[in-house]
């Protein structure tokens, strides 16, 4: 299977933020291509995410709790990451991890959620695992999944001691250059 970058597909994780057609948003994944998963919700694409791939996340650095263990989610069953610093979502008194995978996982590559919106409306990342997470991960090899809404990559609770490197980098060169 090719390795290859979404960004440089058509359909891919790149668009303007404004009518000037500046300020481009770019989810810069860096995937291999795993093939199709049927599912209940129809056929899904799967990527791998490579051993090595750097993923962020902000973080309260009020207590360091970082240090002892990972981050996890009880609502959820699982934890949102970005593909970028620039998409971890700065704001005073956080700062951004730097996690990094210590072996490949598969995921369900999932453009745009709003797809599985009832009705039409919106779907967040959230909506989408209350909703269907049970159904998709159950019994699966899929560990989450990764979608171009907010260039988020979900990973299941139960595979993040498994698949990161326990003690992520404190990115702490975050400022206004990161506010659009």
């Amino acid at each position: 299977m090719a390795v290859w970058n979404i960004n440089e597909n058509l359909d891919s994780c790149k668009w303007y933020t404004n009518r000037f057609l500046k300020n481009a948003k770019d989810c810069r994944f860096r995937v291999r291509d795993e093939g199709v998963h049927d599912t209940s919700l129809g056929k899904i694409p799967t990527v791998f995410l490579p051993k090595g791939t750097k993923l962020y996340r902000k973080a309260s650095g009020m207590n360091k709790w970082w240090e002892k263990q990972f981050p996890s989610n009880i609502v959820s069953g699982g934890v949102w990451f970005t593909s970028t610093e620039e998409h971890a979502g700065w704001l005073p008194g956080t700062i951004v991890l730097e996690y990094q995978l210590k072996k490949e996982i598969v995921l369900y590559f999932i453009q745009n959620l709003n797809k599985f919106g009832l009705g039409g409306g919106k779907m967040t990342g959230n909506d989408f695992i209350q909703t269907y997470g049970k159904f998709l991960f159950e019994n699966s090899e899929v560990k989450g999944y990764m979608g171009c809404n907010e260039c988020e990559i979900f990973v299941l609770d139960e595979d993040i001691p498994s698949a990161f490197h326990k003690i992520p980098r404190v990115i702490s060169d975050i400022g206004l250059k990161f506010i659009d």
